[in-house]
């Protein structure tokens, strides 16, 4: 949800919005765009970030800054290649991380879109909030791995789960919570994923936010009777 109290708060939060798209925390927000760990929280808890911080965090984060600052196109002729070892990888939870993710080559004019390698480091547990992932995005997924993925998702009466192999492709819509999990602890399941906007996103979703997040999730799904029958 996009607060508009202030200026600092709206910046901040477009932030967090572009960041937790990519799968990053504040953490790990840190480590790719250079801020300090504790300006980073700050901005993440205290939804204070200046024009300059925003500035370093949109380079980092490949996006635009719309009215806040330009952008040039960071293409060659429309082609950007990112090469493996320059690439950005980070895990969560250092002391026990659940993923590790892989960025893979992407475009400020594209931000909110988001490509991702994804490896599962540990199988699934009996806590459903273990490794589970949410977002306002729709995610397209290919396991690329040699070993199968475990793939859960949480409907209304319950989890269900399935074993991904090779080949194998996932679609989840946005806002469905879910997870992935390895089964012989090889690191050899690996998931390439892309999360995109969907009907509305970018100025439409910063627009549409005035009337709440209620509001926002039926834009999104659109699954609610809108007339009198």
């Amino acid at each position: 949800m996009l607060d508009w109290q202030t200026e600092e708060r709206a910046r901040s939060s477009l932030i967090i919005y572009h960041a937790t798209n990519l799968g990053l925390t504040a953490n790990s927000l840190s480590s790719l765009s250079g801020l300090s760990l504790k300006r980073t929280v700050d901005i993440w808890e205290q939804r204070n970030a200046t024009i300059a911080e925003a500035e370093v965090i949109a380079r980092a984060l490949r996006i635009s800054l719309r009215d806040l600052i330009g952008s040039e196109p960071d293409t060659g002729n429309g082609i950007r290649v990112e090469f493996k070892k320059n690439s950005f990888v980070w895990r969560e939870n250092s002391a026990l991380p659940f993923y590790e993710y892989r960025r893979l080559a992407n475009s400020n004019a594209l931000g909110t879109t988001a490509g991702l390698e994804l490896t599962p480091l540990r199988p699934l547990s009996s806590l459903a909030t273990e490794g589970e992932m949410v977002h306002g995005l729709h995610e397209y997924g290919y396991v690329i791995g040699k070993s199968p993925v475990e793939f859960e998702w949480i409907t209304s009466s319950g989890p269900v789960r399935k074993t991904l192999n090779h080949g194998d492709s996932l679609y989840v819509s946005p806002f469905v919570r879910h997870r992935f999990g390895t089964l012989d602890n090889s690191h050899d399941a690996k998931i390439v994923i892309l999360r995109i906007p969907g009907k509305i996103g970018g100025d439409q979703l910063v627009e549409a936010s005035i009337f709440g997040e209620q509001t926002i999730r039926r834009l999104i799904t659109d699954d609610k009777q809108w007339f009198n029958p």
